[in-house]
């Protein structure tokens, strides 16, 4: 386990009891000492770390045996009458080291439950910390921390409606989303900031766990989440239109929610372009990248092809695109990656499409390889889209990677060039596979001639392996069956499943 973790969890308890709890046992020494038999446990989060560690370096036999023995001294400690919520925190943050490493304790769920009763704020927050945790949702004990949740959702205290709503991911499940949407909903409107961004975040959850079902429990959640997209906190109106987004989608709103929702997103990736969003949001004098790749996403979950796309999507689109090129900072390639698949999305537009393919062709003349690996995959998205828009500069482009010394990047141009092949370019691209083989046997052996075709291809047709390319017995593939020699006779099939290049001016008989 790392000792970011390891440090992190000796901080939360320092916190909530004391240097005690770290250097002489704490609160763990007081319950063992008041109970005979039980001197195997460990003093305090810092020595049981150690002791784990210890086991691990030995073996991995022996780290299993130490978080046994130790689980059942927990339950033994835990199970006897008159144990505080102090000695349930305590041994819980050693519980969660444990679970960190992989370890499954059902027989501490129980009293995690338990201890999300307590009026002890620290000691709820490790409580619900833990079962959020290890439970997952349609556990049978999620049943038990309903009236919980519900009770805390509605306190007065902060606090306390915070630590349930960091567990709810547990309990939103179609069965018990009922119990506690109200509640939520009424989270929207709480005076903090973080409560409400976060409850406009579980909401979206819920839709995507509910679907239909959301819609007929409570249908007051759409007023409440438009309303906090004029949140004065940015946080807030990025979670909210990131909600209604996925609550859109899984249930079935109407058009005007469209429209309204894609003018919102393009006003915050306007901003976030514009540098009006707060300075955290910058990485590396970036303007917010990641908000513009949530927007963008948004603006994917929100697409349809009846969507009359509203001319300020279009802009913020164009904007994002048109964004400078340079530097070392990978923020702004995925940026416009995530744009490439926002267009592809998106309806027809003659402009967009051709910033996305400007982008593309970059993407796959860069210097840098790791851009190339963009650009390949960013081609392969446009590709079943886009395809009568492309150009032979994109073919040569993605040729051109067949002979960069990576092979992995090799590797990858010719599963792309498979899904390219077509009635006027597999023959030039056969060529091209014929002699990368003799340069590179060991690699390009490994990619068939029959993967170039399209895998739903008709038998009777010419492009067909049983038609065009017959294995040679013993040794791979001859000259001419690589060129399809004594087969350009025969007719292809009509309504050959093969797509067309028509940009490409590679034909059958060229090379």
């Amino acid at each position: 386990m790392s000792g970011v973790l390891e440090k992190t969890l000796s901080g939360l308890v320092h916190s909530v009891f004391g240097a005690s709890s770290s250097g002489s046992g704490g609160v763990a020494r007081q319950g063992a000492a008041a109970l005979p038999g039980l001197k195997n446990v460990s003093l305090g989060l810092i020595h049981f770390v150690e002791k784990l560690q210890a086991a691990q370096r030995i073996s991995k036999q022996e780290e299993e045996h130490c978080v046994e023995r130790e689980s059942r001294e927990w339950v033994k400690l835990l199970s006897s009458p008159g144990v505080s919520g102090a000695v349930v925190a305590d041994v819980l943050c050693r519980a969660l080291v444990v679970a960190a490493r992989g370890y499954s304790l059902p027989s501490l769920h129980i009293h995690a439950i338990k201890l999300t009763q307590s009026t002890n704020i620290h000691q709820k927050k490790i409580g619900y910390l833990f079962v959020s945790q290890s439970l997952g949702p349609g556990s049978e004990l999620t049943l038990l921390l309903v009236n919980t949740i519900q009770r805390d959702l509605a306190a007065p205290n902060a606090l306390h409606v915070a630590a349930s709503l960091a567990s709810l991911p547990t309990v939103l499940t179609p069965d018990l989303t009922p119990s506690v949407i109200l509640a939520l909903t009424h989270c929207l409107a709480h005076q903090q900031v973080y409560i409400r961004r976060r409850a406009a975040a579980m909401v979206g959850v819920a839709a995507v766990r509910c679907g239909q079902e959301l819609q007929e429990l409570a249908g007051d959640q759409v007023p409440h989440l438009l309303h906090l997209l004029t949140d004065q906190d940015p946080a807030v109106a990025l979670a909210a239109v990131s909600s209604l987004a996925k609550v859109f989608k899984m249930c079935s709103q109407k058009a005007a929610l469209q429209d309204q929702l894609g003018r919102s997103a393009s006003h915050l990736l306007v901003q976030s372009l514009n540098g009006a969003l707060p300075k955290d949001y910058q990485v590396n004098a970036l303007p917010a990248p990641f908000v513009q790749i949530q927007m963008l996403r948004v603006l994917q979950q929100l697409s349809s092809k009846e969507w009359q796309v509203p001319g300020e999507v279009l802009e913020a689109v164009q904007q994002v695109l048109g964004q400078p090129w340079g530097g070392k900072e990978m923020a702004l390639y995925a940026v416009l990656l995530e744009c490439v698949f926002t267009v592809t999305a998106l309806p027809h537009h003659d402009e967009l499409t051709l910033s996305v393919l400007r982008v593309v062709l970059g993407f796959l003349k860069s210097s840098n390889v790791d851009l190339k690996y963009v650009g390949l995959k960013a081609l392969a998205n446009v590709f079943s889209v886009l395809e009568e828009a492309l150009t032979p500069g994109h073919l040569e482009a993605v040729l051109d990677c067949l002979y960069h010394s990576d092979q992995n990047l090799q590797a990858k141009t010719l599963k792309l060039l498979c899904s390219m092949a077509n009635v006027y370019n597999y023959q030039v691209l056969m060529n091209k596979r014929q002699l990368l083989c003799c340069l590179a046997k060991g690699l390009f052996l490994l990619f068939p001639a029959y993967l170039w075709l399209h895998p739903c291809c008709h038998p009777g047709c010419v492009h067909h392996p049983a038609g065009v390319l017959r294995p040679h017995q013993g040794r791979g593939y001859s000259e001419g069956h690589h060129r399809g020699a004594g087969n350009h006779h025969r007719p292809a099939v009509p309504g050959c499943c093969m797509v067309r290049w028509h940009s490409v001016s590679c034909r059958p008989g060229q090379t």
